[in-house]
């Protein structure tokens, strides 16, 4: 159960957060799903493998993720 609350409580400072609900407004802005699953199957497997990257396209938008990663990290070690 303590565990539990701790959670809860690292929950409650997340959604809390300025910083990192800017970050994830961010990744929304450029198409990011919340709860996107895949689910594998041959078909997929195929498509992602046919699937041709813009590289540079990619590389333009910054680090988003892994910012978001960071202000995570920072949350649950009690840095932040």
């Amino acid at each position: 159960m303590r565990t539990y609350l701790i959670l809860k409580q690292k929950v409650a400072r997340f959604n809390a957060d300025a910083e990192i609900q800017a970050a994830l407004a961010e990744l929304r802005e450029r198409g990011a799903e919340s709860g996107h699953r895949v689910r594998y199957s041959d078909d997929e497997a195929r498509a992602i493998r046919d699937e041709r990257f813009d590289l540079e396209q990619l590389r333009m938008p910054g680090y988003a993720y892994e910012r978001l990663d960071q202000l995570t990290m920072e949350l649950l070690m009690g840095v932040r």
